[in-house]
């Protein structure tokens, strides 16, 4: 627990600092980023810790707030689309923002034209539109199918626990004879 205290508490001063770097001061945007990334966490599962991260990433390659709030969705669903952490999608997101989007063309994802910056949301959000969140819906599936399957687990040991003492009754009862 302390920990993720001090992880968080890491991530906001990092998310400062670049904030503070791109000319916006985090204490005018804090409730701004603080309910995004807590009603994200609550959609997609990832992290607010992951989350300011990406967004830090995000700030210091474009050096604006604004766009970078903007993108942060579109990361998350890169990310889990194409199955890698969200630090390396954050990085080629925010290259791709400034108009290099060589790093998303390893991903697969072509964007075209001189306004290209413009267009990566566009393309991220129409090819992955939610895969964040549908892999946080499967997460919670799943875990409500574990949940389901160690009720079930619980209920047969105590069945099987049942049958080994009757097992070890029916045997003593074989050797007083």
């Amino acid at each position: 627990f302390a920990k993720a205290a001090e992880d968080e508490e890491r991530s906001i001063r990092i998310l400062t600092n670049a904030l503070q770097n791109a000319g916006v001061a985090y204490a005018d945007v804090s409730r701004e980023i603080e309910s995004t990334v807590a009603a994200t966490q609550k959609k997609t599962a990832v992290s607010d810790t992951a989350q300011r991260r990406a967004l830090t990433e995000l700030v210091q390659v474009t050096g604006s707030y604004s766009k970078s709030m903007r993108f942060l969705m579109p990361t998350l669903d890169l990310a889990a689309a194409k199955h890698i952490d969200l630090d390396t999608a954050a990085r080629a997101m925010g290259r791709a923002i400034i108009g290099d989007v060589s790093a998303l063309a390893r991903y697969g994802i072509e964007v075209k034209g001189a306004g290209a910056q413009v267009d990566v949301g566009t393309a991220i959000l129409a090819r992955f539109n939610g895969e964040a969140i549908d892999m946080s819906t499967n997460l919670d599936a799943l875990e409500e199918a574990m949940g389901k399957v160690k009720g079930q687990a619980a209920a047969n040991a105590s069945e099987w626990g049942k049958l080994l003492i009757k097992w070890n009754e029916f045997k003593k009862s074989q050797r007083a004879f």
